[in-house]
């Protein structure tokens, strides 16, 4: 799709295409590798995309952002039942391995960007989920924050350690130690609770201190689903992990495809069989939000600020929402969080293509026209939306408009 690359090795110039000059141009020899761009030529006409290839670049994303919207609209639409109080941990690796410039413009951004872009999507469409952040370099795991249901704190926690590109990359991962870790703080999780793992690693190796198999068959007792992104290849461990625990196991083939897989993990997996066959009450608070003249104590934080949510139960008051009271245990929400969390439970179907429209039919949701007299009709209240309102009915507003009015 688009523009094909290929990736140029600079420390033999003299086998780069166009030779020592093409190489030299395309970025001196400071780095090992470099992308450079295969613009189309008379070879790529004969392939059935012309001189045009470009232009109809475009054409192709679409076609291809097309279905991959069918398939996360079918993936979506299941009778299953799913875990809605999430409690994940992301494991970053930060060895020498993100060094690798295969990705644009390094392992390490790229990832960095990725992560970032998840963990906001995560939150909004999981508000009172909570996530945690773990690294791992020179063959030790460092828990960057702990379970919380701010992604400020994450995304910041994040960029603050990778702050000196020259020596937070360095040694070798330990992916070991980033479970123990990781799994040390979901084993307070309440049974009614999703535990879940998601691991980037790009490094072939880890330096672990004892069998890894022990600890993968611990996270497989304490019912903790672990999934792998590898920004390298698949490894034997990686499977293995996924497998035993009910996770994914994938290969992030470009930024792009990064970016996919990560999303894939912002749906809320299907529960197991055991916590699907038993109910839980469980106790949440709705605070109230209180404007002060005179500063008092939080508790979240412990230092004097103005206003705040009071915890109902014991008069605890906390700067933001969701959390959990640090007094009585008590879960804080409002009341938008916990319906913004049910659209998972009750997806909205997916929307049928429709051709050969009226002329000039406008979409319900926008009132454009309809391009190409293509649209996609709700199956309940028959109103037809363009390709652009169906995309954000059901990834971001989970209602159909229409069908709200009726």
């Amino acid at each position: 799709d688009g523009v094909p690359l290929r990736r140029v090795c600079m420390e033999d110039k003299d086998d780069a295409p166009g030779g020592a000059a093409a190489a030299q141009a395309a970025g001196g020899g400071s780095s090992t590798y470099k992308w450079l761009e295969n613009k189309w030529t008379d070879e790529a006409a004969g392939s059935g995309l012309g001189p045009a290839g470009l232009a109809n670049a475009a054409a192709i994303e679409k076609k291809r952002k097309e279905k991959e919207r069918l398939r996360r609209q079918k993936a979506a639409v299941s009778s299953i039942q799913r875990g809605m109080h999430r409690h994940l941990f992301v494991i970053v690796d930060f060895s020498k391995a993100m060094k690798e410039l295969d990705f644009k413009p390094s392992r390490l951004s790229a990832t960095l960007k990725a992560v970032e872009n998840f963990i906001k999507e995560f939150f909004d469409q999981n508000p009172i989920a909570h996530m945690g952040v773990v690294v791992t370099r020179n063959g030790i795991a460092e828990k960057l924050t702990d379970l919380a249901g701010n992604p400020s704190r994450h995304i910041n926690a994040i960029l603050a350690a990778s702050q000196d590109l020259r020596t937070c990359m360095s040694g070798e991962p330990s992916l070991q130690n980033a479970l123990f870790c990781a799994a040390s703080s979901l084993q307070h999780v309440p049974k009614y609770g999703c535990r879940e793992i998601v691991a980037v690693m790009a490094s072939l190796t880890t330096c672990d201190p004892t069998n890894i198999m022990d600890t993968i068959a611990m996270l497989k007792r304490n019912s903790v689903r672990c999934s792998v992104i590898s920004l390298t290849a698949e490894l034997f461990v990686h499977q293995h992990l996924a497998e035993e625990t009910g996770g994914t196991c994938c290969v992030a083939l470009d930024e792009r495809h990064l970016h996919q897989l990560l999303l894939e993990h912002v749906r809320p997996p299907a529960a197991p069989a055991a916590a699907a066959a038993a109910a839980h009450m469980v106790r949440m608070g709705f605070p109230m939000r209180v404007f002060e003249q005179n500063p008092t104590f939080c508790v979240c934080h412990k230092e004097l600020r103005k206003g705040g949510y009071v915890c109902p139960q014991c008069g605890g008051k906390y700067c933001e929402l969701p959390t959990d009271c640090g007094i009585c245990g008590l879960s804080l929400l409002s009341s938008p969080h916990l319906a913004r969390s049910y659209h998972h439970l009750f997806p909205l179907p997916c929307f049928e293509e429709t051709e050969d429209l009226a002329e000039k039919t406008l979409c319900r949701g926008c009132l454009a026209v309809l391009p190409k007299r293509v649209g996609y009709h709700c199956p309940t209240c028959s109103s037809v939306f363009c390709a652009d309102c169906d995309v954000f009915i059901h990834e971001s507003l989970h209602n159909c408009p229409g069908c709200e009015m009726r």
